[in-house]
């Protein structure tokens, strides 16, 4: 499960199937489309712009982006009067983190563990905090 934070860019990686469109739970995005039809001039925008849209399929592009304003995937803090903070430098896509409950399998927790040990040994900056009450995982 992912969420993007370029609606250029995770379009074009979802087009691409680089990402699986069922993987995606929202892309919050700078963009400011008051409605379905506003994502036409977007989309044409992008299509010239190589890192976003260029090279790919204008149809298909349409097509999907169309899909994930239906499905109520796009965020656009900007139509609510918000800026979001930005992004880390590259920050495309993030993973969401499993939620882990106070009934927990201990195999799940291990699990768990051995997941943000290997993510601070990859991107010493980048450990996630704990998404439960401290007490959950007292040994």
């Amino acid at each position: 499960m992912k969420i993007g934070f370029s609606f250029g860019r995770c379009l074009r990686d979802i087009v691409t199937g680089e990402v699986d469109y069922d993987d995606v739970v929202v892309l919050v995005t700078r963009t400011y489309m008051d409605s379905v039809e506003d994502i036409a001039d977007v989309v044409d925008q992008y299509m010239d712009v190589r890192h976003y849209l260029g090279g790919l399929d204008p149809d298909v592009c349409h097509q999907t982006a169309i899909k994930l304003w239906n499905d109520g995937k796009i965020h656009q803090p900007r139509v609510y009067g918000q800026h979001y903070a930005s992004r880390p430098e590259g920050l495309i896509w993030m993973d969401l983190f499993p939620s882990v409950t106070k009934d927990v399998n201990p195999m799940v927790q291990d699990a768990w563990d051995n997941y943000r040990m290997t993510l601070s040994l990859a991107h010493s900056n980048s450990l996630p905090t704990e998404n439960v009450d401290e007490h959950v995982y007292k040994r």
